[in-house]
């Protein structure tokens, strides 16, 4: 049986932050019964970000994994074009060379942007076509088939406007992120500034469409058609809810009465854009995205991590093991065995 690890184990058992409630000694004795422990790739490169002013730490991780091979073993990100055991050879193995190691600080700094770019990119445009989804089956008995037409047509639109003028802004905003080491509250409401506007032009779209108009009429509209649009504007929950949580920063979108509209959208979703995605991935999206939509929850760092450790979920004899109860908490919603499993192992190492 082989063991995925959490970033906070990686830290303990390489002894670099204080234990807390845990104990060194149990949890590598825990892992000794494993015959593989495996290290996400993304794990390391947390590693080198957290602790990018303290090498110390860095070269004693490393060092860890390399006094522990064949047993330890570095799980690559599936994009080509970098090997991260690069990373424990040149730090170790070369830990004076100056100009190599910031070459390779700066490499590692790249990929990662890279990876949680693109992660988080899927999910603002995954939730756009969702949210659509969801407004779509509510009033699917108010539209025309030609009106629903324009409407899921200028859902493309969005998300391509997205693409052409946000995405700057979101690998900018990761750029500014780590290197001014911001909070991870300034990340999660910057990364709202770019979801939420995008939720509100569709919506407003939704109404013009109602009343035979579009985004590019608005100008020419009439009095009349004005004072319509703007009443059915104010009197729309989901746009005020859009609005009072740019406003505040909290906040559902939808009310629990939309429940079945995101079922159903979930699984028209699945149907026609996951069908690459392993079935773990999709339950956990489709969990996040209900708490975005009705609890309140803003997209945030640790849900690129999150999402990738749901690639190994009952794969190649994989047990995935982790201290962080918020993820233990979002397997408990597709898998309760799994999470009570995850829950258990978490007491056998508490220091007690």
């Amino acid at each position: 049986m082989k063991a995925l690890i959490d970033t906070n184990i990686l830290y303990r058992i390489a002894d670099i932050v204080p234990q807390g409630k845990y104990s060194r000694k149990k949890l590598i004795n825990r892992l000794n019964v494993y015959d593989m422990i495996i290290v996400s790739e993304l794990s390391i490169y947390e590693l080198f970000t957290r602790f990018r002013l303290n090498r110390k730490s860095i070269k004693k991780v490393l060092r860890f994994i390399k006094s522990n091979r064949p047993k330890y073993k570095i799980m690559p990100h599936p994009i080509e074009g970098f090997e991260p055991l690069e990373i424990v050879n040149l730090i170790i193995n070369n830990p004076k060379k100056y100009t190599e190691l910031m070459d390779l600080y700066g490499r590692v700094f790249s990929k990662k942007i890279f990876i949680e770019f693109n992660i988080i990119k899927y999910i603002i445009e995954a939730a756009i076509v969702i949210f659509a989804i969801i407004i779509d089956e509510e009033n699917v008995n108010q539209f025309t088939t030609d009106q629903m037409t324009r409407f899921m047509e200028s859902v493309f639109v969005e998300i391509t406007a997205f693409r052409d003028s946000m995405t700057n802004k979101l690998r900018t905003v990761l750029i500014i992120f780590y290197s001014e080491s911001k909070k991870k509250a300034w990340l999660k409401n910057e990364i709202e500034t770019i979801l939420l506007p995008c939720l509100f032009t569709l919506s407003v779209q939704y109404i013009l469409i109602q009343n035979g108009l579009n985004l590019t009429q608005v100008d020419t509209m009439s009095d009349t058609q004005k004072q319509i649009v703007n009443m059915a504007i104010e009197n729309n929950t989901v746009i005020m809810n859009i609005l009072n949580r740019l406003d505040t920063g909290n906040g559902q979108i939808f009310d629990r009465i939309s429940a079945t509209a995101f079922e159903r959208s979930i699984t028209m979703y699945e149907r026609e854009m996951l069908k690459s995605i392993n079935r773990e991935n999709i339950l956990y999206y489709e969990e996040l995205f209900k708490r975005i939509f009705f609890d309140g929850k803003k997209i945030e760092k640790n849900d690129v991590i999150d999402s990738e450790f749901l690639r190994y979920f009952y794969k190649d004899d994989i047990e995935i093991i982790s201290l962080d109860g918020g993820f233990r908490n979002i397997v408990k919603e597709f898998d309760p065995v799994y999470a009570k499993k995850m829950n258990d192992w978490e007491k056998t190492v508490l220091d007690n």
